[in-house]
């Protein structure tokens, strides 16, 4: 599958809406009357499968921060980035590629060399697809609004050559 960014529209955040994950992944479930323009961030992107449909997300900066009962657990130095792959599309051997595009995407844009996610502690599947692709659990939080704990997992590219500090690209915090 070709794995090819470009912003977020309204339209596409409104289709994602409608994904609908089956248990135990249904609380990545968008609740009825979702905000779309909450998806179309400004550092959120989308890549279309063969037909135009969404076939997966990925934010960058704030956007991929999960609230938690812990105080400021992300410090600086790393990219955060949130993600997710059409619901028809998990656990079918994607993954991995869709990962690996999404941080090629990221060290392109914002010059990143560091990484950093937040994933249900429960989420497995989710889990070994990110530690093929080299992020590590570096710690663990409650997320204010699951009340259920995360992992937060880190990974450490290869540096860029001059590139600017991760604080470089367009909205990162």
């Amino acid at each position: 599958m070709d794995w090819s960014f470009t912003p977020m529209t309204e339209e596409a955040a409104a289709d994602i809406l409608q994904w609908r994950y089956p248990p135990p992944y249904d609380f990545y479930n968008c609740p009825p009357g979702y905000d779309p323009a909450r998806l179309a961030a400004p550092n959120a992107f989308v890549c279309f499968d063969a037909q135009g449909r969404p076939a997966g997300t990925f934010s960058f900066g704030a956007d991929g921060q999960i609230p938690t009962v812990e105080e400021n657990p992300y410090q600086p130095g790393f990219l955060d980035i949130g993600l997710r792959l059409r619901p028809d599309l998990c656990g079918q051997g994607h993954g991995t590629g869709y990962i690996q595009a999404g941080l090629a995407f990221g060290r392109e844009v914002f010059q990143a060399s560091r990484f950093r996610l937040s994933v249900a502690a429960f989420n497995q599947r989710a889990i070994r697809a990110y530690q093929k692709c080299g992020f590590a659990v570096v710690g663990t939080v409650t997320n204010s609004w699951f009340k259920i704990p995360f992992f937060i997992m880190v990974k450490e590219s290869p540096s860029i050559p001059n590139a600017p500090s991760q604080k470089a690209g367009p909205g990162i915090t």
